[in-house]
């Protein structure tokens, strides 16, 4: 059975703060950022699945907490102009707070 190599990237999709009545108050954009993740790293795994484990990022660069995390993965090497055809993990986890570790398992490649 052919071995193939999982490149993971880590996106993050945050919602907007938004009043109650829309109609009568201006909504304010979110202007700073999400930052980084820079540590993401891996946990020894069988050949159908993949621990993920990175720092939390803040929603506002390193401070607050994002609102929802999309994992993507590819079986060749992932960049952005790719990022639309990866295949989006099938995993429900709510961001920690800004600095926590976080982890995931990811399964079911085929």
């Amino acid at each position: 059975m052919p071995r193939f190599l999982l490149c993971m990237s880590i996106s993050l999709s945050l919602s907007f703060g938004c009043s109650e009545d829309k109609s009568t108050t201006p909504i304010e954009s979110d202007t700073t950022p999400p930052a980084a993740v820079m540590n993401l790293a891996t946990a020894p795994a069988a050949e159908d699945r993949v621990t993920l484990y990175w720092t939390a990022p803040g929603d506002d660069g390193s401070s607050g907490q994002a609102a929802e995390y999309e994992i993507r993965y590819m079986t060749v090497p992932m960049t952005e102009a790719l990022w639309d055809s990866a295949t989006i993990a099938p995993v429900s986890l709510a961001p920690a707070k800004s600095g926590e570790i976080q982890h995931v398992e990811i399964s079911g490649f085929d």
